[in-house]
């Protein structure tokens, strides 16, 4: 990869980026006694998800587990 490539690419990226996190340090900003004191999703909906995808949530953990233990593992 060439240098004119790099430079543009950040220049690219830094146009795309630079909005996104400017809205995002301007909401760290607000007061939080403007926010909402409710939680954006009730407590009963939430365990519902949990347990709708309690088994898949289970597997994934697991899947990482067996990653994390593999490249323990190779890099020892």
């Amino acid at each position: 990869m060439n240098e004119e490539n790099r430079f543009i690419r950040f220049w690219q990226r830094l146009w795309y980026m630079l909005p996104r996190y400017t809205v995002l340090y301007m909401a760290w900003m607000v007061p939080s006694f403007m926010l909402p004191q409710e939680p954006l999703i009730p407590d009963e909906y939430l365990e519902q998800i949990r347990n709708y995808y309690k088994d898949d949530w289970e597997e994934t953990q697991k899947y990482a587990q067996q990653i994390q233990e593999f490249y323990l593992n190779i890099h020892r």
